[in-house]
């Protein structure tokens, strides 16, 4: 199986975007670097760039300055930083006595399939003394067509018959939830009828019996009055009743001496 193939991106290729531009000097036709450029970055100098890969490699150059200055002076250091991940200032050399070309400054591997930015603070460039930090190029490993297709592959018969099949299935259980729905429906109502049934029965009843209470409350004398009588016994036709008067009890029933001569015996 063939090595995916890497991106190799120059120092002057517009796809790194230098932020800082006065801190950055541009250099062509130079040897020993890739493509014969390199930038030089001073302190607060920055650049960008997103790539689409598993992962990345920055390469640098380190071009001391000449006599005995390159062993008191402080090399050139840069911070990088990974999609928000920052790095401690990385040093290209220590203290080389002779120029350096492609130093591997950093690298990163196993990155998501994805777009990833990567951004080059450069930490400590001495204009004064001629000392920058100096970037040759960046490569990454892009992401192969496998990862960014997610494996997808051509349409088949077999997918075409799935789709053939879709309309139908859909339909059927469309209308499947159309009757659930109906059922349900004359379920409810049907519940809330019989309950507005037994209310309103309940209702009547409760009417009746306060109408009741109400008629008692009103007149408890006049019950009183129809309730009590006098009673007075005749002899030719038995026992009469008549009112008395609120609150008095009826007296016993009396004989009535004066009997019509037709109903003494013989």
């Amino acid at each position: 199986m063939a090595s995916t193939p890497v991106v190799l991106v120059d120092d002057a290729d517009p796809a790194i975007d230098y932020e800082t531009p006065d801190l950055w000097k541009h250099f062509s036709h130079e040897d020993s670097v890739h493509g014969g450029t390199y930038s030089a970055g001073f302190t607060n100098a920055t650049a960008k760039l997103s790539f689409n890969g598993t992962s990345v490699e920055v390469y640098v150059a380190v071009i001391p300055p000449t006599g005995s200055l390159a062993n008191v002076l402080q090399p050139p250091a840069a911070i990088l930083t990974l999609d928000g991940d920052v790095t401690l200032p990385l040093i290209a050399g220590s203290n080389p006595s002779e120029p350096m070309y492609g130093f591997l400054l950093f690298q990163q591997a196993n990155l998501s399939a994805s777009t990833h930015t990567l951004e080059i603070d450069v930490a400590h460039g001495d204009e004064e003394n001629n000392w920058p930090f100096i970037l040759d190029y960046i490569q990454y490993a892009p992401v192969d067509a496998l990862s960014a297709g997610l494996g997808e592959s051509s349409p088949s018969s077999a997918d075409d018959d799935s789709s053939s099949l879709v309309g139908p299935i859909l339909g059927g259980v469309v209308g499947g939830l159309v009757v659930l729905s109906l059922l349900a429906f004359a379920v409810y109502r049907w519940i809330v009828k019989r309950r507005q049934n037994k209310e309103t029965k309940l209702d009547r009843h409760v009417s009746a019996v306060y109408l009741f209470a109400q008629d008692l409350k009103r007149s408890p004398s006049s019950v009183s009055d129809a309730g009590t009588a006098t009673s007075v016994y005749h002899s030719d036709s038995g026992i009469r009743f008549g009112a008395t008067a609120e609150g008095q009890c009826a007296p016993l029933p009396k004989v009535v001496e004066d009997v019509p001569p037709e109903y003494t015996e013989a």
